[in-house]
């Protein structure tokens, strides 16, 4: 069994850091602020190094996947369906976000935890689903404070669009934060309009809400000290509004 693991894997991590400069860090249980290295969200020793090789060959195509878009010189500021996506690209893409949408270390002791999990990885989860994905960024440099923070849960299930008629059915949207400047959704295009529409015109609101996913009981990071505080600030003194979820202006 591998002494310590990322349970959100490094080449997400990775890119919210700036070169020479620390990760801004906070853990909402503890109450505790930290400048961290790249040791965040890696107290995890829950795998065996079967399954981890399994989950390593996912890593390794989702994230050469998203190297692909960012190096692709896509236009930004519009959600854009990627269509160039192999079969095998879009079952590890979406077996990958599943998968961070519920990770949790405090489970690593949870059989039923572990079996959940390797059965996606199993069983090929989304192979045959008709999926769209898109890809959304940030698109004015200059706009420094529109940034995204990473939580412990990167990936988020979409309840709002869970009715809408043009999901597959049996399939709840999600979308998975990559970068302070960047997501990746899956879902039906005018899902995907309506999120990014809200990412963009309302980025507090939407760090907020991936706080309250964890009903506020999450770590969180952002190379910008300042929006860190900012939100931590903001949360704590209006938890008890974020913990409904939607109980406030999108």
């Amino acid at each position: 069994m591998a002494n310590r693991q990322h349970y959100v894997p490094k080449f997400i991590i990775n890119r919210f850091k700036i070169k020479g400069k620390p990760l801004y860090y906070y853990n909402f249980e503890t109450h505790e602020y930290k400048n961290k290295s790249d040791k965040v969200f890696s107290k995890f020793k829950g795998w065996d190094n079967d399954f981890e090789n399994k989950l390593k060959h996912i890593e390794d195509t989702v994230s050469n996947l998203i190297s692909q878009l960012v190096n692709s010189n896509l236009s930004t500021g519009v959600a854009l369906e990627i269509k160039s996506m192999t079969i095998d690209e879009k079952q590890a893409l979406y077996t990958f976000m599943l998968i961070q949408s519920f990770i949790n270390p405090n489970k690593t002791k949870d059989k039923m935890y572990f079996d959940n999990i390797k059965n996606l990885i199993n069983n090929k989860v989304g192979r045959n689903l008709k999926l769209k994905f898109y890809y959304f960024k940030i698109s004015k440099i200059a706009e420094v404070n529109k940034m995204f923070v990473l939580t412990d849960t990167p990936a988020v299930p979409e309840w709002e669009f869970s009715t809408f008629a043009e999901s597959e059915p049996g399939v709840l949207p999600h979308y998975l934060i990559v970068s302070p400047k960047e997501l990746i959704f899956y879902g039906g295009e005018q899902q995907a309009i309506k999120l990014c529409e809200f990412a963009y015109n309302k980025t507090n609101n939407f760090n907020l809400l991936n706080i309250a996913v964890n009903k506020g009981k999450c770590e969180m990071i952002s190379s910008n000290k300042v929006l860190l505080e900012a939100l931590v600030e903001y949360y704590i003194s209006n938890h008890d509004q974020y913990n409904t979820r939607w109980n406030f202006n999108r």
